[in-house]
């Protein structure tokens, strides 16, 4: 913020030392009205702006008309007339791409967009080795989903280019487009080829690290990632391969919870959290590492975990459908070790956030008053059971299992025919639970 308010101070004093320039000692060389052109710009006033640069065209006309000769001459040569043409034409172009990244009426924007492809066009049209303007309609039809023509674009700045490194740079920067547009092949090879261009060019690692990423191949790019890590020098490129590098862990984890490999998808998850640096994330990585203790029976550490997720997502305070889960998920910890008074608290609490599966909180506390019906014999909680488990019911009348806990618990009421009608419920869901009732209700007196 203060880089940019300084930047706006000198770009207004700048501002104001040209005009004086133009009024008072009458210097009225195109370069004047550019470098004026270009200070409104970064202010944003950009109808003063166009002014100034239409002002610009103006003084060059001025001198193609009384140095016709000398302009014959340059225009050979990209240091003349066409070169300065060009440089208005890329000022233009900047100044609508600029408007356009403010504006928030679609319409408005599409216009302005149009606008500046039309002067970068005009930029090469005038002066073909231009790459800037090469780059910049690769950014603009990339930012609209057009990633075949940014490349287009791309490549015929490499056409240009001599320099070693800015070549690298730019085969990166298509590699790039490739994977926003799932073309992971093309982007290796393009990868590749800013490699052998500059094999100094440290961002290869980085990309190469996201693409492994995204062909879910997550070993391969956590050593990428890695290596990245080892050889970047700038923070914001650091920053940006160590947010890839947690996702890495995080997708090699959930990977190996997804096959029951618990005991690496612990290890998997206890690195991600090492690099993730957003609570909400971190929250949902604490969230995967409680399904994994959970799976290896190790239900202390997965209680410490699920409560750590809930706590991060506290802080953040921003609703989450994950958050109201993760107190299910808590829940039914408490239930597999027999925990119901501890079980109902969390499911209670998912409620209250509002969790998008009120199916599985009902069910939970329809289960944990049931359990506790049978261990006290305290009717109140059998009333609690049935009254949870036909909310359930009601949230999806074709999940079997709250028929079944209703089905016990009308059995223990002795309404053998509310019973019955929970047992068809589960037949006409060919559920194996129907069998289990049926042993119940013949066994009532």
């Amino acid at each position: 913020m203060q880089d940019r308010e300084e930047q706006l101070a000198l770009a207004k004093q700048a501002t104001d030392n040209i005009k004086t320039a133009i009024q008072v000692y009458k210097l009225n060389r195109p370069t004047a009205h550019y470098f004026l052109g270009t200070a409104l710009i970064l202010q944003s006033r950009y109808q003063e702006a166009e002014s100034e640069f239409n002002l610009y065209f103006a003084r060059i006309k001025e001198l193609e008309d009384r140095l016709t000769s000398v302009a014959a001459i340059c225009n050979s040569h990209s240091s003349g007339f066409k070169h300065l043409k060009a440089m208005g034409y890329f000022s233009l172009g900047m100044m609508h791409l600029s408007e356009s990244l403010r504006e928030s009426d679609s319409q408005r924007k599409t216009e302005l967009l149009n606008k500046a492809i039309d002067q970068f066009k005009r930029t090469y049209g005038a002066e073909q080795a231009f790459t800037a303007a090469y780059f910049e309609l690769g950014f603009i039809y990339s930012m609209q989903g057009n990633y075949e023509e940014a490349i287009n674009q791309y490549k015929k700045a490499t056409d240009y280019q001599t320099d070693r490194s800015r070549k690298a740079g730019t085969y990166a920067t298509i590699a790039e487009t490739y994977i926003h547009w799932h073309h992971y092949e093309e982007a290796i090879d393009y990868i590749n080829r800013a490699r052998e261009s500059d094999p100094s060019y440290v961002g290869v690692y980085a990309l190469l690290g996201r693409v492994h990423f995204l062909q879910k191949h997550y070993v391969e790019a956590i050593n990428d990632l890695q290596e990245a890590l080892r050889r970047e020098t700038s923070n914001a490129a650091k920053a940006q391969t160590i947010k890839f590098l947690a996702s890495a862990y995080t997708g090699f984890g959930s990977a190996l919870l997804s096959q029951g490999n618990y005991s690496e998808a612990i290890n998997e998850f206890q690195k991600a959290l090492l690099y993730e640096t957003v609570n909400s994330t971190k929250a949902q990585i604490l969230r995967m590492l409680g399904f994994s203790y959970y799976g290896l029976k190790q239900y202390q550490e997965a209680v410490e975990s699920f409560n750590k997720a809930i706590e991060l997502f506290t802080e953040v305070g921003r609703p989450d459908p994950i958050w109201a889960a993760t107190y299910i998920d808590l829940a039914n910890v408490y239930i597999t070790q027999g925990m119901y008074d501890e079980a109902i608290i969390p499911a209670k609490k998912a409620i209250d956030l509002g969790v998008e599966d009120s199916l599985q909180a009902y069910t939970v506390l329809g289960a944990s008053y049931w359990n506790k019906y049978t261990k006290t014999h305290d009717r109140t909680y059998l009333d609690e059971s049935i009254n949870w488990l036909k909310k359930a019911i009601q949230v999806n009348p074709n999940s079997p299992l709250p028929y079944s806990y209703l089905g016990l618990a009308y059995v223990e009421a002795k309404n053998k025919d509310a019973a019955l009608e929970q047992h068809q419920q589960l037949v006409r869901l060919n559920s194996p639970l129907a069998e289990e009732l049926m042993k119940k209700i013949n066994q009532m007196r």
